[in-house]
């Protein structure tokens, strides 16, 4: 592939430049700095029409007089102002697959534009204008965007509310329908953005939820539930919570927060079960046995578990017996195997008084029952399970696709 031709030698080729006027121009970015274009500006060779126009020529893009009215509210909300202002780039048209963004100086701002690109999952189609242009269309749209409140008459397509979400790192992302009247909001940095949605949001919904809204919440007016947002072939998973009446309905939809592990991400387990051992653990403790499909789960999982389940402040340690790496940020302590020295460890580990202990033995568990109020104990043996150990809870993980976990409480039959 050929290389692109650079800006001295298009401006030579037409005639407005001499080689001496480029050497000139190179050892004035070499003292100064910055571009060659800059350079060909403070030495007064060019105009800024002229060096825009050949910048155009330079990347093969169309070079254009925006008009503001033509500028697609709806592509123009996909970035904030601020942002905009900053690199001087502006979506202006968004289908399905591409997003048409207007920019000044392409050269300069790649990253800026990858940025985008990645944000929004969709191709970008470039258009140039001059600097004093794309500034004047900014603060144009932005202001019309500003005087109608949320949008004015444009309607946001969902995905690209969820695009606008996700590139601001939103905590919460929802939908409040009254009537016929759908708007769409998230909240980032302390601050709440609201967007009126176009007539498909529903239908992209459940092509983007899994379980959608009619699966998960059946006849219920109320429901919360895990699943996973589809975006472009990847599976986040996220917290929904869905109200449902005569009046109106309310949807919220939060981002899981995902731990990474050695070789894997953990999903923590839904708010539900979540719930429930933290209602154990506060009404005096409880002994629960981990089990997992497939097994190998089990141990990976269950030192993890306090700070999954109860939060970093909770007080906890890893006992185990068996040799291997040591979970990645918990406090492991290893047994010895020799019985005297294993009892004196035991008898130590009492003395500290912890919220949480978890641990992995390749034998009975029932000496560990008095070190901490809440235990967990990783295994898949029948000799730590059920009644015979305490072990009155049992809480089951199974792998499934997409890597997610999917977790489930059970009480152990007397």
């Amino acid at each position: 592939m050929p290389d692109r031709r650079t800006v001295g030698d298009m401006l030579i080729r037409l005639g407005r430049l001499t080689q001496a006027d480029v050497d000139r121009t190179l050892e004035h970015q070499k003292q100064h700095g910055g571009y060659f274009g800059q350079a060909l500006l403070a030495l007064g060779l060019v105009t800024r029409q002229e060096l825009d126009w050949i910048l155009a020529s330079q990347f093969d893009l169309p070079y254009i007089v925006p008009d503001p009215t033509e500028v697609d509210l709806t592509a123009a909300q996909l970035v904030t102002p601020h942002w905009a202002l900053a690199h001087l780039v502006l979506p202006i048209l968004q289908t399905a697959d591409s997003v048409t963004v207007l920019v000044a100086a392409p050269n300069q701002e790649a990253a800026a534009l990858e940025e985008l690109r990645l944000g929004t999952g969709r191709r970008l189609e470039l258009a140039m204008a001059s600097p004093a242009a794309v500034r004047r269309v900014i603060q144009d749209v932005y202001g019309r965007i500003a005087a109608h409140g949320l949008a004015g008459d444009a309607a946001t397509p969902l995905r690209a509310l969820w695009d606008e979400a996700r590139m601001g790192g939103a905590a919460a992302f929802g939908v409040s329908v009254r009537g016929v009247s759908a708007r769409g909001w998230f909240e980032a940095d302390g601050r709440r953005e609201r967007r009126n949605l176009d007539g498909r949001w529903e239908a992209d919904l459940d092509r983007m939820l899994h379980p959608g809204l009619a699966e998960a919440m059946g006849e219920r007016e109320m429901a919360e539930w895990r699943a996973d947002l589809e975006v472009d072939g990847t599976r986040i998973p996220v917290d929904v919570a869905g109200l449902r009446t005569p009046d109106g309905s309310e949807l919220v939809i939060r981002p899981v927060v995902v731990r990474a592990l050695r070789g894997m991400t953990l999903v923590p387990p839904q708010p539900d079960v979540v719930a429930e051992v933290s209602r154990l653990m506060h009404s005096g403790g409880a002994r629960i046995r981990v089990v997992s499909d497939p097994p190998a789960l089990s141990p990976t999982v269950t030192p993890h578990l306090p700070a999954l389940l109860l939060g970093d402040a909770v007080r906890s340690a890893h006992v185990t017996d068996t040799d291997g790496e040591t979970p990645e940020g918990v406090l492991t302590i290893r047994l010895s195997a020799d019985a005297d020295s294993r009892a004196r460890q035991l008898a130590g580990i009492r003395a500290f008084s912890f919220d949480v202990l978890t641990a992995a033995l390749t034998g009975p568990v029932a000496q560990l029952a008095d070190l901490a109020p809440s235990l967990f104990v990783a295994s898949g043996d029948d000799v730590v399970g059920g009644r015979r150990t305490g072990l009155d809870w049992e809480l089951r993980v199974a792998g499934t696709d997409w890597g997610r976990l999917d977790w489930s409480l059970h009480a152990v039959a007397v």
